[in-house]
């Protein structure tokens, strides 16, 4: 994740939601490149197609990801080989609420 630190990641998300910035916005906002951002179409194509769960470190952070109407997140790390993510997912009403999550393999 470059130089920043996860609590770094999450103080930007979280001013990012206070900010009122959208999908398109957030890798210039955060000022490092998402791994996965749907104003990207071709994320837009892998987000659906991915399959996420409930990150074990914070388990209570998890929100259904494939069902976000965008989504934009960072790799933070790995639990049993499995990419750990945090980022931010719009609702259908485009509410922005920061997750945590895993990635399965296909």
């Amino acid at each position: 994740m470059n130089n920043m630190k996860e609590q770094e990641l999450i103080d930007k998300l979280e001013q990012a939601i206070q900010q009122n910035v959208d999908v398109c916005g957030m890798d210039a906002f955060v000022g490092i490149p998402a791994l996965i951002n749907t104003c990207r179409d071709q994320d837009r194509i892998m987000v659906k197609h991915a399959d996420y769960g409930p990150d074990p470190t914070f388990p209570d952070r998890y929100l259904p990801v494939s069902g976000a109407q965008d989504v934009v997140y960072w790799k933070t790390g790995d639990v049993r080989g499995q990419p750990q993510i945090i980022g931010i997912a719009w609702n259908e009403e485009q509410k922005p609420a920061i997750f945590r999550a895993v990635v399965y393999p296909p």
